[in-house]
């Protein structure tokens, strides 16, 4: 449109484009994606063109089924335009703040219960060693089949994300605790079915019960140090900015 305004001419115009919005998913899903809108004129029109950045207004829904539209804004920024050359333009910028609370009750809280089923299985007396072994098993298998199905609604990128190292964590420590647990069935049997006197009879109990407390205060340690750890990466990741 032209509008006449003390013989100053104002034009006005609309312009619909598509734009594409680089998305960094390493921190996912605790991520927040700075996408940018950038405009300039050309080379040839930079002296009869001035952008001047306005206000920025959003007319679009600001939640959607993923992602919160938050801090938008509009900023003057430098083009290259070739080289040793530059231009001004104007950069419309928003914020895209993921929503986390889908995934804390349905991945982490669930992975984390199965978690602690798993290490408990440890503390139980090993003569039932048929229900602490169907106990990591199927622990192992609920976490992959849950694994399988998150990940086939994960966005797929060539690098690990911050999810990939929780899932992959809860898959492996059942399989930790199942190997534990074979080995101490294995050490009940003494050496090559040897007969020891009461000295060397109670110096390989005193090694089975140290062996079988030290693995029951690594593996919950590796735990809780793991967990502790990826609060605070997560911690971190919200509160960066």
């Amino acid at each position: 449109g032209r509008i006449y305004v003390n013989q100053i001419m104002l034009y006005s115009a609309i312009f619909i484009r598509q734009f594409n919005c680089e998305l960094d998913l390493l921190t996912y899903p605790f991520d927040r994606q700075v996408c940018q809108i950038k405009v300039s004129p050309p080379w040839a029109l930079q002296d009869f063109i001035k952008l001047t950045p306005g206000e920025a207004i959003n007319e679009a829904p600001f939640s959607f089924s993923q992602f919160n539209v938050i801090n938008f804004s509009m900023l003057p920024f430098e083009a290259k335009v070739n080289v040793g050359m530059s231009n001004t333009g104007i950069m419309f910028q928003f914020h895209l703040d993921r929503d986390i609370t889908h995934h804390i009750y349905m991945t982490y809280i669930p992975t984390l219960f199965i978690l602690i089923m798993t290490l408990t299985s440890l503390f139980i007396n090993e003569d039932h060693f048929g229900a602490t072994t169907a106990i990591s098993m199927t622990c192992m298998l609920v976490l992959y089949m849950l694994y399988q199905s998150i990940v086939a609604s994960m966005p797929i990128t060539v690098y690990m994300k911050l999810l990939d190292y929780w899932l992959i964590f809860n898959l492996v420590m059942p399989f930790l605790v199942f190997i534990t647990l074979v080995s101490w069935e294995l050490m009940k049997d003494k050496p090559n079915n040897q007969v020891m006197d009461l000295d060397e009879d109670e110096a390989w109990q005193r090694k089975k019960k140290y062996c079988k407390l030290t693995m029951q205060i690594i593996l919950p340690s590796i735990s809780a140090v793991f967990v502790l750890l990826y609060i605070l990466i997560v911690l971190y990741v919200i509160f960066k900015d």
